[in-house]
């Protein structure tokens, strides 16, 4: 089919040149008009197209060729009114030749700038080139007209003048210059674009190169140099055509289609139900085949001719307590009538018995003028998700009774093991057994207030002392008979640790408070403690002291015989910190670690 369209095309060429020649050899004035005013024809139409599409055009030189080509038209129309038998101009016969001449020279310049590679990357504002033609057109016609100092280019009786020829021959050296830079460049050109270009200003040599011959204006080599012309300019012409508007708008179409069909497969794989329907009755015009398998049933079913109204019949939509839903519930519709962006959870009743759970989020499609032409639905069956977190749900509510049960259980534990401790401590008769039980007792009570305080929070895993330590405190003194006259002064930051820091330094509490109250207080009615916890650096630093007589200078942790001391010095070290005394007005305790463990 391609062969026989192009034969058909070349025959018509064929046919129109034969027709032209024999209408140039019954009446060549009227033959030169036909051509020369189809030339310029061309050439308005070279520039109308390449300068309306020059926003997208891939190729900026085809719209300055096409500038150029306008001001090469305007000189041909004026080469038509001055030729010889149209009696326009009287004062000179000839310049018709000169104007041809000053019109091919620009026309061959052109086209070499266009095929010079190195002008494709010079970026020029197209008005700065369309006022240079026309300088270049206007100073052209002042010489020619005006001042007539353009060379004379015919002779009445002789012919073609010297410079004449030598114009021409130069015309077609800068042609052929072109022609074999365009072939060397070839890869940077498209094959069409490529192809005509060449074939253009091959024809245009030859158009010139006829005009060398010829001693008459009426003579054939002149009628022949016209009919090169004109495919040469036709052949300009398509190339503009196909590179401006046609190839450009041939990709636009080709991507839009292959984006067309990306989306589609998008859509048609998508494992989330997708439906769209038109506005603004709301009839269904897709529905993918994750849709599909969410509802269930055939296609012709499912996306037919329902509008808003039988949305929630044709789909079976329920609301998540089981009651149908009404229109304006629906996703889509909302989104369809209100313009709505939103979503919500529903069922589709897929069967009798089998409903599933869909995760709705739904949006109008709006024009450029703003208006809704359709909505669009996204749709994922959440039905074992659901399940699954009620079942989890249901686990944890669960496992919150077992550990309600287990922490009652060990926290009674502790208050039993601290009771037992304390009784037997109260039928001892001898002091130093007395005082064992007692200080176990007091270890587990610390303890258990470490365990109710972690127990009351959200966060098992750690607590700030500025929380902890202060009702620690508090309650150990409060064990001892002596302990409501003893006050109790803290000044504790607000710093989080990690459990495993927090139960030795309860226990190191303890047994510092405990050593106060039962020696430091001797002979006296009221003591003071004061406990402080800050930062300094990378370090937490807590300050224990008392009022009391002070520790003994012979007594520390080196060399100490009581179990308490020592316990404070291996429960120091447990945290990788450290401890030292200080006895003047009483005595303190000096307690330095890192915060991380």
């Amino acid at each position: 089919m391609y062969i026989f369209k192009n034969i058909v095309k070349y025959l018509i060429l064929t046919g129109l040149s034969v027709l032209l020649y024999f209408l140039s050899r019954h009446n060549y004035l009227l033959f030169h008009n036909i051509v020369e005013m189809y030339s310029i024809i061309i050439a308005a139409g070279i520039f109308i197209v390449s300068w309306n599409s020059r926003s997208h055009s891939e190729n900026n030189n085809l719209v300055l060729l096409g500038i150029a080509y306008v001001f090469i038209g305007i000189i041909d129309f004026f080469h038509v009114l001055s030729y010889k038998g149209m009696n326009i101009f009287t004062d000179y016969d000839f310049y018709a030749n000169q104007l041809w001449v000053g019109a091919r020279i620009i026309e061959s310049l052109s086209l070499l700038v266009f095929v010079m590679p190195g002008f494709r990357k010079v970026k020029i504002s197209y008005h700065v080139v369309f006022m240079f033609y026309s300088a270049i057109t206007f100073i052209f016609f002042l010489s020619v007209f005006l001042w007539k100092i353009f060379p004379i280019c015919f002779v009445a009786g002789v012919g073609q003048t010297p410079f004449k020829i030598i114009s021409e021959y130069v015309i077609c050296i800068i042609l052929l210059i072109s022609l074999i830079i365009i072939i060397r460049t070839r890869h940077r050109y498209d094959k069409a674009l490529f192809n005509q270009i060449s074939a253009s200003i091959i024809f245009t040599i030859l158009s010139e190169f006829s005009f060398t011959l010829y001693t008459d204006n009426y003579g054939v080599t002149n009628v022949i140099g016209h009919l090169f012309k004109v495919l040469s300019f036709y052949l300009i012409y398509k190339s503009v055509i196909v590179n401006t508007l046609k190839r450009p708008f041939d990709i636009l179409f080709r991507e839009l289609k292959e984006t067309q069909m990306i989306l589609q497969t998008a859509m048609d794989q998508s494992s989330a139900g997708i439906a769209i329907a038109k506005a603004p009755g709301g009839s269904l015009q897709y529905v993918n085949n994750a849709g599909l398998m969410i509802r269930g049933g055939a296609r012709d079913e499912i996306v037919s001719e329902i509008g808003l109204d039988r949305y929630v019949e044709s789909w079976r939509m329920f609301s998540l307590e089981g009651v149908p839903m009404k229109r304006e519930e629906v996703p889509l519709a909302r989104a369809i009538m209100y313009g709505e962006i939103n979503s919500s959870e529903f069922i589709i009743r897929k069967t009798e018995g089998d409903d599933r759970i869909v995760l709705a989020n739904a949006a109008p499609i709006k024009n450029e003028m703003n208006e809704i032409t359709a909505g669009i639905v996204v749709f994922q069956d959440i039905t074992e998700r659901k399940q699954a977190d009620e079942k989890i749900r249901k686990l944890l509510e669960e496992k919150e009774i077992i550990l309600k049960e287990v922490h009652h259980r060990i926290k009674n534990n502790m208050n039993t093991i601290t009771s037992l401790l304390s009784i037997q401590a109260e039928d001892q008769d001898d002091p130093i057994t007395k005082n064992v039980l007692l200080d176990a007792a007091g270890r587990v009570q610390s303890m258990k207030i470490l365990y109710d305080k972690l127990y009351c929070s959200e966060n098992i895993s750690e607590m700030s002392l500025h929380e902890y330590l202060p009702y620690l405190i508090q309650e150990i003194v409060s064990v001892f008979p002596r302990g409501g006259s003893v006050k109790i002064i803290t000044r504790i930051e607000d710093i989080i640790l990690n459990v495993r820091m927090l139960s030795p330094l309860g226990i190191i509490i303890n047994e510092l408070i405990t050593n106060s109250i039962k020696y430091a207080f001797i002979g006296r009615n009221n003591g003071q403690i004061t406990v402080t916890a800050s930062r300094r650096g990378d370090k937490i630093c807590i300050t224990y002291e008392d009022d009391g007589p002070g520790i003994p200078d012979g007594i520390d942790f080196e060399n100490s015989t009581g179990f308490g001391m020592q316990l404070v010095s291996m429960l120091v070290g447990q945290i990788n910190g450290t401890v030292t005394i200080e006895r003047d007005s009483g005595t303190r305790f000096l307690i330095e670690f890192d915060q991380l463990m």
